[in-house]
Order: C-alpha cells, then structure tokens, then sequence
C-alpha cells in the first residue's frame, strides 16, 4: 500500500538560524497536491500568552525554478540588446 502525502506536511527544527528573522522550524507540505516549503516562528518569551504559539508562512517549491528562469530569459534579453546595439554601432 503506498502512503498519501495528499493535505500533509512536516517540520523540522532550524539548525541554520543565525538571527530573529530566520525562522525557528521549516520544512515542507503538500496541499491538494501542491508541494510547498513552509517556515514557522515560535512566539516570543515575553509575548502575550494568548498570542499564537506557532506563526506560518508557506511558498510554492517551484517558485525558486520560475525565478531563476524569468532571470535567464531577462538575461538572454538584454544580452540580445546589447549585441543589436553593438551591430548598430558597427554599421
């Protein structure tokens, strides 16, 4: 029987957290079959008990791959720009 990851997800403590903003756990879910990476912040020591004790924050895993492939094709661009001016300036 294989096992269904379908509406769930896990968290990890950070070991790598090197300041506040840095979140205290991450790792990853999946949701309706969209997998993200998710980060969570512990409340404060001296915060309002009745805050929060965990906060989220959740981005799509192949957010990172569109941003890097928006990036080549602005770079692809803008070199193709440059080498139209470059030919301009040779006539």
């Amino acid at each position: 029987m294989e096992y269904n990851n379908t509406n769930r997800g896990q968290i990890w403590k950070n070991e790598d957290r090197k300041s506040d903003s840095h979140p205290h756990f991450k790792g990853s879910m999946d949701i309706d079959g969209v997998e993200y990476w998710v980060s969570a912040w512990t409340r404060k020591p001296d915060a309002n008990p009745k805050s929060p004790a965990l906060t989220f924050s959740f981005k799509k895993k192949e957010d990172k791959q569109d941003d890097q492939i928006l990036r080549l094709i602005q770079y692809q661009w803008l070199m193709g720009l440059t080498i139209l001016y470059l030919f301009d300036l040779c006539l």
